[in-house]
């Protein structure tokens, strides 16, 4: 994961996020997909929207539905119906798609969306 900044006003700043599976430009709002969805928004209406990027409370999808129906689902990104990719917030610490990114239940995990 990696940040560029391309422009600051004080304490603000506008930059790219850089994730394994794509960039983020900021400022952008992170809807949050507490159980691995977005309550009363489809994936579609998200992409319509422009969403380019949902964040995953690991602690939350740890606890329900667990790591072993994520993992049954192929990893974080498949259990949420998507071609999306698990990438660290910024103020997270590294996570892997591999370990399904709920391995670590402190953790929040970002989505990308297509």
């Amino acid at each position: 994961m990696k940040f560029t900044v391309h422009a600051t006003d004080g304490a603000a700043r506008s930059g790219t996020l850089s994730l394994a599976h794509g960039e983020v430009e900021t400022p952008v709002f992170m809807p949050v997909g507490t159980y691995g969805a977005v309550k009363a928004v489809s994936r579609p209406e998200l992409a319509e929207n422009g969403t380019r990027i949902v964040l995953g409370n690991t602690f939350h999808l740890w606890l329900r539905p667990g790591l072993e129906v994520i993992a049954a689902h192929g990893g974080l990104h498949r259990f949420m119906a998507g071609a999306a990719r698990c990438s660290p917030t910024p103020a997270a610490t590294r996570c892997s798609a591999s370990a399904i990114c709920a391995r670590s239940a402190r953790k929040a995990c970002a989505s990308l969306l297509p």
